[in-house]
């Protein structure tokens, strides 16, 4: 019987790797460790600092290797899990334009009326006008009451 022995699956065949929907998560969380871990290196006073770099070098690495074989990202491993970095470049550009579009909006709303203002006080003078001039060309004649009277 053919089994993936990759890391994190046990004798039964399950995969005990840590799942996760994104690699910037995982990528922030490997900073703030990564400043943890030289944070605690550089408390021993008693390595020197080419023995430090060297060792801080191999932890950092081997660190980060641990923790992408342990990880999936929506089901893929850390390699074939596509990289969200350049997604946050796509996305500022979007957010930019959107920005610029929302400025415009705003612009046209706060301009607008006041170019087409002076079009409708002529429109309502002009009908204005139209009422003045306007008169009844017949006079209705009023009819008295009839009386109907029955047979």
């Amino acid at each position: 019987m053919a089994r993936n022995s990759g890391v994190g699956e046990m004798e039964t065949g399950e995969d005990y790797r840590v799942k996760l929907k994104s690699k910037k998560i995982v990528l922030d969380q490997l900073e703030k460790y990564r400043e943890l871990i030289k944070k605690l290196l550089d408390g021993q006073s008693t390595i020197t600092e080419e023995v430090k770099q060297q060792i801080l070098q191999d932890l950092l690495w081997d660190f980060d290797r641990g923790v992408q074989e342990s990880v999936l990202i929506n089901g893929e491993s850390w390699e074939d899990a596509p990289n969200e970095r350049d997604d946050e470049a796509d996305c500022k550009t979007l957010d930019d334009l959107l920005d610029e579009n929302i400025l415009e909006t705003t612009l046209k709303r706060r301009n607008y009326p006041k170019k087409i203002l002076p079009y409708v006080v002529r429109s309502l003078k002009a009908e204005r006008e139209l009422m003045k001039i306007w008169t009844l060309v017949d006079t209705p004649l009023e009819l008295a009451p009839q009386v109907f009277n029955r047979v």
